[in-house]
């Protein structure tokens, strides 16, 4: 018999601060996403992460936290990605900002998509899949 693989998402900062600030609805979006599928996070969301605990000295809770997920590396793939598509959105106008478009690269380099409540920024990327939050 052949093991059938979960389908993959990457999860967003958004959901994960939601998550560890038992905040709705992430805190829940996530511990549903987690039983469903295979979750991984950027390496974006990690820096991102860990930068929001340093007052507070909890990056032991960070590093458990990343031992459920796959962390997806920003490479030279994610940095063509990010680059053309950051410069597409902020030649009409519509700017997401640096480290939103960074973890839309990562996504796109690597054709995951990618769970989030932040539909407003990354509904502007063409390309990018989102997994709808009824979906989890």
């Amino acid at each position: 018999m052949e093991k059938v693989e979960a389908p993959k998402v990457v999860v967003d900062t958004d959901i994960i601060i939601d998550y560890l600030r038992k905040r709705q609805p992430g805190a829940e979006l996530l511990k549903r996403a987690y039983l469903k599928y295979h979750l991984h996070v950027t390496s974006i969301t990690v820096y991102e992460l860990l930068y929001g605990v340093q007052k507070s000295g909890k990056a032991n809770l960070i590093n458990r936290l990343l031992t459920y997920v796959t962390v997806l590396p920003f490479d030279e793939a994610a940095a063509n990605k990010a680059a053309a598509l950051h410069y597409s959105l902020t030649s009409k106008g519509l700017d997401i900002g640096v480290k939103d478009a960074l973890i839309a690269g990562i996504c796109e380099a690597h054709k995951l998509p990618l769970l989030t409540r932040n539909v407003r920024h990354f509904n502007r990327i063409s390309n990018l899949k989102l997994l709808p939050l009824e979906n989890v």
